[in-house]
């Protein structure tokens, strides 16, 4: 009979132990990459707020992971650090968006910038070009200069 409840008691241990939660790792890696593909999209650049918020989610929820890890099996609730991942995934996920927004705005404005550059480049050396030489020749030549080395900079940027 004792023999019968030690063996109970096992089975019924091993249940209670085998039923203890685990860390959610799957949508911990999907939180993670999620971070990891944000900041490659140049979010900490272009949306640096709200990128270090997407980083303090990432901190808190492997915070609330190593403690749940640290107690005891049967007491161990992962349901916050799961709900962090979610929510870390998600904003990371905008914050991307927002990246690669800004960052193709940026480029919109230095394509602008460099075109309105060119015209006033061009506008030089058209004007370079019907300056009378006159006495001050070696001025006009050093204009003419720059402005050959403004265009060949204009080209380099580009």
């Amino acid at each position: 009979m004792k023999i019968r409840h030690v063996l109970v008691s096992i089975v019924g241990l091993c249940v209670l132990l085998s039923g203890c939660a685990r860390p959610p790792a799957d949508q911990i890696n999907a939180a993670e990459q999620a971070v990891k593909d944000a900041q490659q999209s140049g979010a900490a650049t272009y949306v640096a707020n709200d990128y270090a918020k997407v980083e303090g989610l990432l901190t808190a929820m492997k915070t609330e992971v190593a403690e749940q890890d640290g107690k005891f099996a049967l007491l161990r609730d992962y349901g916050k650090a799961e709900e962090l991942a979610v929510m870390t995934k998600t904003e990371a996920e905008g914050v991307k968006v927002a990246a690669v927004k800004k960052m193709e705005e940026a480029k919109f404005g230095a394509t602008q910038a460099h075109q309105a550059a060119q015209a006033s480049v061009a506008s030089a050396m058209d004007l370079v070009a019907k300056a009378p030489a006159g006495k001050d020749r070696a001025a006009l030549e050093s204009i003419k200069t720059d402005a050959v080395a403004l265009k060949a900079s204009l080209n380099d940027v580009r």
